[in-house]
C-alpha cells in the first residue's frame, strides 16, 4: 500500500467509520484486519464485515474493548470487554504507531544504523541423557509433500481435527497450529493400521511438553526439556540439558512434531491440575486419533434466536470441523438424539447442533399449518446466526428429509453432505399415494383434536390441514447433485402394517439413491421406522463417514 497524497480529501473508513486520508474505501488497519479475517456477522454490530474467527467481532468492536481494557487501567482478557460493549467510539485513521518507532535519528538528522549484532558463543553440552521417545519404520528426513503427502488417510484427518480442538482450547498462535500441522501431515500421510507409533513414555512426562507448545504455565522438569530430532536415524529423542540453546523457533517446530506425535498415540493432557480444574478442555486426560475415540462429549449449550417473530431453541455442543446438524421427525424435538449426541461428538469432536422445531420443546409455538418453507427458514436462520455458514453435515429424520431437502436445495454451499435417516423423500409421493397416506392418517388426526394441546398432536394437526398440496409441490424437488447423501432406510419402514405402503416407502429411497450422484444407499435390517434408537450404530457409522469424507 503506497503512500497517500497530501492532496487527496478525507474520507470516512467504510470498515470502522475512522476519519482521515485514505489509501481507498478503508483505512489502512481495516485493510491489513480484511486480508487476515474473513467476512462474516459481527456478533457485536451486527454489521457483515471482516471479523475474527476466535470471538467473531470486526475491528471496531475490538477497537473499543481495547480502549475500554487502557480506560480500566489494568491488564485483561479482551473478551469480557468484548462482551460489554455497547457503543462505539470513531477516531481519526492513521494515527497508529508503528511497532519498531521507526528509524533512530541522530543529531544531524541522518539516520542511526544499529551495530551488528554478536554472534552468539557455541555453549559445547558436555552432560546429556538421551531418551528415545519414539522409533518409527520409516525416513522422515526423505519426506517429500509434492510425492508423499496423502491428505486423504482418514488417520491424517482424524488427527488434524484432534489438533485443531486442541488448538482452538489452548489458544495456540497460527505458527504452532501450521507447525503441528506439518508435523501431521509428515507423519500420517503413509500411515496405516498397526504400523508401531506409540511412544514408550508416560502420560505424565508428556505432560511438560504439550504446556509448553500449548502456552500453559511450564513445571520446572517442562523448562529443562529440549527436543532435538537426530540425523542419524528417525527415532525422536529429547535431551535433558540445563540450558537450551537451539533457537526458539527450532525448539517450537521440533516440539510441535513432538506434540502431534503425541496426539496420534494417544498421550495429550492437561497442562496441571491447576489449569484443569480451571478451564473446561475439548479433551479427556487421555485422547487418542484410533477411530472413536477423538473426545469426551461436551457440554450442550442453549441460544434462543429469534425469526420472524418467534423464538427458537438451538443447542450447541462445541467442537471443530465440520458441523453436524441433527434434525428429528415429526412431533419430535431436539430430546430425540440425546443418546447420539454424546457418542457422535465422542467419535468425531465435531460441533454439533440440535434444535426444537417451533411448538416444541423450548422453542415457542407459530399459528396456522405447519409450513416446510417455515421450517427451512427457521433453521437457516439459526445456523446463520450462530456463525455456520458452510461445511454442514445434515442428518435428517423422517419428517425432517422435506426440511432437508427443500434447504439443501436452495442453499447447496451451506451442507457439504448429507444423512437422511428413513426420511421422507420426494419419489414417494405420487397422487395415489398421498391420498393412501391421508386416509390412513385421518383416525390419528381425529384423535389428536381431541387433544389439541399436546406439543406432538399440535404438529400432527397442522401438517394434516397442508399435508396434501404441500406434498404434491414436494414431489416435483429435487435434491442437488453437487450435495452427496447417504440414505438410511429402515426395514420396517413407518408403514409396518401395510406391506405395499412398506414396499412403496422403500422403494422411494431407493428411486432417490438412483437420480443423482455421490448418494448412497443402506437399509437398516430388522430396524423400525425409529433407526436412530434401533440401530444407533448404524446411524453413527455413517454420519462419522460422511463427516470425514465431506468435512
Amino acid at each position: 500500500m503506497g503512500k497517500i497524497s497530501d492532496s487527496k480529501l478525507a474520507a470516512s473508513c467504510s470498515g470502522c467509520f475512522s476519519w482521515g486520508q485514505l489509501p481507498g474505501r478503508f483505512c489502512r488497519g481495516c485493510y491489513t484486519y480484511g486480508q487476515l479475517h474473513e467476512a462474516g456477522r459481527c456478533v457485536g454490530c451486527r454489521r457483515e464485515v471482516p471479523v475474527d474467527g476466535k470471538h467473531g467481532y470486526c475491528r471496531l468492536c475490538r477497537a473499543q474493548a481495547t480502549w475500554a481494557i487502557k480506560a480500566s487501567g489494568k491488564a485483561s482478557v479482551i473478551e469480557p470487554y468484548l462482551r460489554q460493549v455497547t457503543c462505539q467510539q470513531l477516531f481519526f485513521a492513521n494515527l497508529q504507531q508503528p511497532r519498531n518507532g521507526g528509524p533512530r535519528v541522530g543529531k544531524a538528522g541522518r539516520r542511526v544504523l544499529k551495530p551488528p549484532p554478536l554472534p552468539e558463543p557455541h555453549r559445547v553440552i558436555t552432560t546429556s541423557t538421551q531418551l528415545t521417545l519414539f522409533t518409527v519404520t520409516r525416513d522422515f528426513r526423505r519426506f517429500d509433500r509434492q510425492l508423499h503427502a496423502d491428505l486423504t488417510n482418514p488417520w491424517l484427518i482424524r488427527a488434524q481435527q484432534a489438533a485443531r480442538a486442541l488448538g482452538e482450547a489452548r489458544g495456540w498462535s497460527r505458527w504452532i497450529t501450521s507447525d503441528v500441522n506439518r508435523a501431521l501431515v509428515i507423519v500420517l500421510s503413509g500411515y496405516r493400521e498397526g504400523e508401531g507409533l506409540t511412544p514408550p513414555f508416560s502420560v505424565a512426562s508428556a505432560t511438560p511438553l504439550i504446556g509448553m507448545v500449548a502456552g500453559c504455565p511450564p513445571s520446572d522438569e517442562g523448562r529443562r526439556i529440549l527436543l532435538v530430532r537426530t540425523h542419524r536415524s528417525t527415532s525422536f529423542q529429547g535431551s535433558v540439558m540445563t540450558r537450551p540453546h537451539l533457537p526458539c523457533r527450532r525448539i517450537r517446530g521440533a516440539m510441535s512434531g513432538i506434540v502431534l506425535l503425541a496426539v496420534t498415540a494417544g498421550v495429550v493432557t492437561a497442562c496441571s491440575d491447576e489449569e484443569s480444574s480451571a478451564h473446561t478442555s475439548a479433551f479427556p486426560a487421555s485422547a487418542s486419533a484410533t477411530p472413536g475415540t477423538h473426545g469426551t462429549a461436551g457440554v450442550a449449550k442453549l441460544h434462543m434466536i429469534e425469526n420472524e417473530g418467534h423464538r427458537l431453541a438451538f443447542h450447541v455442543t462445541g467442537g471443530s470441523g465440520p458441523v453436524i446438524v441433527l434434525d428429528a421427525g415429526g412431533g419430535e424435538d431436539s430430546s430425540y438424539w440425546k443418546d447420539v449426541v454424546p457418542k457422535l461428538h465422542t467419535a468425531t469432536g465435531a460441533k454439533i447442533i440440535t434444535y426444537d422445531r417451533a411448538g416444541l420443546g423450548q422453542s415457542e409455538a407459530v399459528a396456522g399449518p405447519w409450513q416446510v418453507e417455515s421450517a427451512v427458514s427457521d433453521l437457516t436462520t439459526g445456523l446463520r446466526k450462530l456463525g455456520v455458514t458452510r461445511d454442514v453435515i445434515l442428518v435428517s429424520h423422517s419428517q425432517a428429509g422435506e426440511i432437508a431437502t427443500y434447504l439443501t436445495k436452495q442453499n447447496p454451499g451451506l451442507v457439504s453432505g448429507s444423512v437422511l435417516v428413513d426420511a421422507s423423500l420426494p419419489p414417494l409421493y405420487t397422487d395415489e399415494e398421498i391420498a393412501r397416506i391421508v386416509a390412513a392418517n385421518q383416525p390419528a388426526v381425529d384423535a389428536a383434536k381431541k387433544e389439541p394441546s399436546k406439543p406432538q398432536n399440535k404438529q400432527l394437526i397442522s401438517t394434516a390441514e397442508s399435508y396434501a398440496p404441500m406434498h404434491k409441490a414436494y414431489h416435483q424437488v429435487s435434491w442437488p447433485d453437487t450435495v452427496p447423501a447417504t440414505v438410511i432406510v429402515s426395514e420396517k419402514t413407518p408403514f409396518d402394517g401395510s406391506p405395499e405402503d412398506a414396499q412403496r416407502w422403500r422403494d422411494a429411497a431407493a428411486t432417490f439413491a438412483r437420480q443423482g450422484p455421490n448418494r448412497a444407499l443402506v437399509t437398516a435390517t430388522g430396524s423400525s421406522h425409529d433407526v436412530p434408537k434401533d440401530r444407533p450404530a448404524l446411524v453413527l457409522k455413517e454420519i462419522e463417514k460422511m463427516a470425514t469424507t465431506q468435512g
